[in-house]
């Protein structure tokens, strides 16, 4: 049993331990980290690209951040990339 949800066709979200596995199965092309304490990416290739946009707990005003995480999500998707969330 997997442990992520498939958002849309094309866009999955995850926790930490599930990245790999959805970037091997499903072919993604970003890996969208939203963990502030993040400083590299999960998985590491030339095949993938991992876009850090880090989301503290209990901070407020972090809504440009937000849109940015979903402007590139939206944007990938329109271009038929592959993204995982997480």
């Amino acid at each position: 049993m997997s442990d992520f949800q498939m958002l849309l066709k094309g866009i999955f979200m995850c926790g930490q331990q599930e990245v790999k596995n959805i970037v091997d199965s499903e072919h993604a092309t970003y890996i969208v980290d939203l963990r502030a304490e993040a400083t590299e990416g999960v998985v590491q290739g030339e095949n993938v690209k991992w876009i850090h946009i880090p989301l503290i707990d209990g901070v407020p005003n972090q809504t440009e951040k937000l849109k940015k995480a979903i402007s590139f999500v939206a944007t990938a998707h329109k271009e038929g990339k592959t993204i995982v969330l997480h």
